[in-house]
């Protein structure tokens, strides 16, 4: 095949799962350019009535309803199908599917739960993605990551330290 890539012609997206060519996949994955980067943009939950104050009662705080916001983002022109989990602070589990052809997209839920994190791709299926790292998005950050470099830290400078006594 000569002449350069095929343009894409958009119907990836919307064909049927069983009996269906693979030509439109091909055509971006092998004789395209196309880069396939999907990222989680923003995630938010606030409460559906704002304007009130938080209540201080646990009772009250348990029936209090969040608004929350999840914004998917294909940065790419490599446009696949993908599966998006949201974790709720109750540990419930939502499973969106997305199929790409929109740049980007974004699910809103009403519960009585803020969102605790979200993950594109939670099977990791695809691994044609340019930027694996800005798939998943946690609003609590881990503290594990920042000990252990801390550790690292320590154990250099007391290393270096040994060292520069044991030479002087």
């Amino acid at each position: 095949m000569c002449g350069g890539p095929v343009p894409f012609s958009g119907d990836y997206a919307t064909a049927p799962a069983t009996n269906s060519s693979l030509r439109t996949y091909f055509n971006q994955a092998v004789y395209g350019t196309q880069i396939l980067d999907y990222a989680i943009d923003s995630i938010d939950s606030n409460p559906v009535q704002w304007w009130l104050p938080e209540p201080t009662d646990e009772k009250e705080r348990k029936n209090l309803q969040y608004l929350t916001t999840v914004v998917l983002h294909r940065k790419g022109d490599f446009v696949l199908p993908v599966t998006v989990e949201i974790i709720f602070e109750d540990g419930t589990h939502q499973r969106e599917h997305w199929d790409g052809v929109d740049r980007w997209i974004r699910f809103d839920y009403t519960r009585n739960t803020r969102v605790r994190s979200a993950e594109i791709d939670p099977d990791h299926t695809v691994l044609l993605d340019k930027n694996l790292f800005n798939n998943s998005y946690t609003v609590e950050p881990h503290k594990l990551a920042t000990r252990k470099l801390t550790n690292l830290w320590v154990s250099f400078a007391q290393l270096l330290s040994q060292l520069v006594t044991w030479i002087v």
